[in-house]
């Protein structure tokens, strides 16, 4: 999408330290995608909420195979099926 409205981005840093991503952008070398507390905790930015397109994070739920104690209550509680 950006190709085509005339923004080609110019990627010079990738990384998963939200810390540091703030801090580049804080420090003037550009822009990050952050997820929303993470942007409104990060001191001497603006954030601007994104609404369009949807931004959606999938999260999965790690378990050795056997569902015991607390891992079988949150695993009930997301309605989780085997597959």
């Amino acid at each position: 999408a950006s190709g085509t409205s005339g923004f080609r981005p110019a990627v010079r840093y990738d990384g998963t330290d939200l810390r540091t991503l703030t801090a580049l952008v804080a420090a003037g070398h550009g822009l990050a995608l952050l997820p929303r507390w993470a942007a409104e905790e990060a001191r001497g930015t603006v954030a601007v909420p994104l609404t369009a397109p949807r931004v959606v994070h999938r999260t999965e739920l790690l378990h050795t195979g056997t569902l015991r104690g607390p891992a079988r209550t949150l695993a009930a509680q997301l309605d989780v099926t085997r597959s």
